[in-house]
């Protein structure tokens, strides 16, 4: 991932013109991301600053959701940031690190500065709120001395910045005098060479520019006179792409996508296209998007998720309850058994007898049993109470039978809605789970009064995913629940076909048969339509998924079930391997 000091200086001069906004908003959407809302004379922007496995920060246009109750370092942020002005950002060099420079009221009321460090270098990333005293004041991942005896980052200690690595950088320095540092250098490969001379450059910028002075990455003592000659040259290429000016955010599409500011002739004549943005901001959203299945989207679904989770936990307590509650009126045959035989040795109770020993005529051979008595209670209410709790634990089992039975469908409708989040990839999608989890009483209705509804609000719902069968068929799946349900009883012919994963949570995928008889479908086709059952399902990274597959006109819905809820007893039943890559080329754009 090529997210290297170079590309973070880029981003800092998008940053620049929003010297001297307010800060709006804080908020920290999981334990590695705090968005900072910026308000300079027009709409607000979301700064994202995201200190995990893949560091970054730009502004994003994705509306992100906060957890109800902020985490302690977000508290943190807005009790000395709120409210407070951006005044400045800097970087160290062409390192990794940037730093944003506020200054807000303090508790007393006085003006203070404070410094919000961002240390984008991988697993190791942080951010640091740093005093007017040059003090830590806190860090969204702390370091303590057993971790790192060089540089903790605890309250109160002093924060010093992550050590020089003496590379050059060209926003300093001339070219020419980084050429001489990389000829007299040691004899490496040119694009390690270049490496380990230029601060801030990724190996994909040192690839890049190793190519531009010599095709092939020859050694450094490899290069010709006139190769060597090129060298300052080159670099100064890419002082100027560093300029404010200078530089184009590229998409580099392929196998493994990739993002740059440079243009990439190493890549000239390959399957590799260079796509421009607008922003480098622009640019990552689309790039971690593509890399992770829109990586903006589950930061906005972050909030959303911890919801469903809640629910889903929740479910399950009170599944475990009730089944415990149901083992308790297991014993209630020893109840009846004990007012059966209290009734009939009525005549051998007196009131104040604590307990009865009589004959279990019941069992085979008869055995002698003593049955508890309350010595306040009459003979009669004796017998009388074991009848009365007898009746209360078969009553209580009728119910609790019930309960458990409705309470476990519950669960696998919140557990096909978490598998609905997990394969959602866009907002859309996003809005339209939790619009379902409103409609079925989940989450609270939010929509302001005489506003419209959301699906009139965004123009319409989502349309289904749409494939294309080797055959020419036209394969149809369910993004959710309210979708699923669409698709299936809605959309789809009596004669077409219906797939599904097998007793797990999934989308319901259709084969339009056009009236095409079962047997006379292609084999390709229906193989192709249960790999895209698996793929849209919880099975989608096994290596062995069951698919059960029937006519629509097989399916049916029992009356008040859940959405995406289906019953069917005609199948068949079908082992495929998800294709991941198969199935985006079925994708219909």
């Amino acid at each position: 991932m090529p997210f290297d000091g170079g590309f973070l200086h880029k981003i800092k001069q998008e940053l620049e013109p929003m010297i001297g906004a307010r800060v709006d908003k804080i908020g920290q959407p999981n334990r590695d991301c705090v968005v900072i809302h910026l308000h300079n004379r027009g709409p607000v922007r979301r700064l994202v600053i995201l200190a995990g496995a893949a560091p970054r920060l730009h502004f994003s246009a994705i509306p992100i959701e906060y957890p109800v109750t902020p985490p302690m370092f977000c508290l943190l942020l807005r009790k000395h940031l709120g409210g407070g002005r951006l005044t400045a950002v800097t970087q160290q060099g062409l390192d990794r690190v940037l730093t944003l420079h506020f200054e807000a009221t303090n508790e007393l009321g006085d003006r203070a500065k404070f410094r919000l460090v961002c240390e984008l270098m991988g697993r190791q990333g942080n951010l640091v709120l740093v005093g007017e005293n040059g003090k830590v004041i806190d860090a969204i991942h702390r370091v303590d001395f057993a971790a790192s005896e060089s540089r903790p980052l605890l309250s109160g200690l002093e924060y010093v910045y992550p050590p020089w690595q003496e590379k050059l950088n060209l926003t300093a320095v001339s070219p020419l005098d980084a050429a001489d540092r990389l000829l007299s250098g040691p004899d490496l490969p040119l694009s390690k060479a270049l490496l380990a001379v230029l601060e801030g450059a990724s190996p994909l910028i040192c690839r890049e520019l190793s190519y531009r002075i010599a095709p092939g990455d020859p050694p450094v003592s490899g290069l010709s006179p006139v190769q060597r000659a090129t060298v300052s040259a080159v670099l100064g290429e890419w002082a100027a792409a560093l300029a404010p000016e200078g530089g184009t955010p590229l998409l580099l599409g392929g196998d493994k996508p990739d993002f740059t500011f440079l243009p990439q002739r190493q890549y000239e004549g390959t399957n590799i296209t260079q796509t421009p943005y607008p922003t480098c901001s622009e640019l990552l959203e689309e790039f971690y998007r593509l890399k992770t299945g829109s990586e903006g989207v589950k930061l906005a679904g972050e909030g959303l998720r911890r919801q469903v989770t809640s629910i889903h936990e929740r479910l399950v307590r009170k599944r475990a309850v009730r089944l415990q509650e149901l083992e308790k009126s297991a014993g209630r045959e020893q109840l009846r058994l004990y007012g059966d035989l209290l009734s009939a040795n009525l005549y051998r109770l007196e009131k104040g007898m604590t307990a009865l020993t009589c004959e279990d005529y019941t069992a085979d051979p008869p055995v002698n049993v003593t049955i508890p008595l309350e010595g306040r209670l009459t003979p009669s209410r004796n017998v009388q109470k074991y009848y009365t709790e007898y009746r209360k634990a078969a009553n209580a089992e009728a119910v609790l039978r019930r309960l458990i039975t409705e309470c476990e469908e519950e669960i696998a409708y919140i557990e096909s809605v978490q598998e609905a989040l997990r394969r959602a990839t866009t907002e859309g999608e996003l809005l339209e789970i939790r619009e379902e989890l409103r409609q079925q009483g989940y989450l609270k209705t939010l929509t302001p009064k005489g506003q419209k509804p959301l699906q009139k609000r965004r123009g319409g719902t989502l349309p289904p995913l749409r494939y294309r069968s080797s055959d020419g068929y036209t394969i149809l799946c369910g993004r959710n629940n309210l979708q699923n349900d669409q698709l299936t009883l809605k959309t789809a012919h009596g004669s077409d076909l219906w797939f599904h994963i097998q007793k797990q949570p999934g989308s319901h995928v259709i084969l339009l048969t056009n009236g095409t008889p079962l047997e006379e479908l292609p084999d390709q086709t229906i193989e192709e339509a249960a790999m895209l059952a698996a793929c849209n399902s919880s099975g989608r990274e096994s290596s062995r998924v069951p698919i059960d597959y029937t006519l629509v006109k097989n399916i049916k819905k029992p009356n008040g079930a859940r959405p995406g809820m289906v019953i069917y007893e005609t199948y068949y039943t079908m082992l495929t391997t998800p294709d991941h890559a198969a199935a985006q080329k079925l994708l219909e754009k």
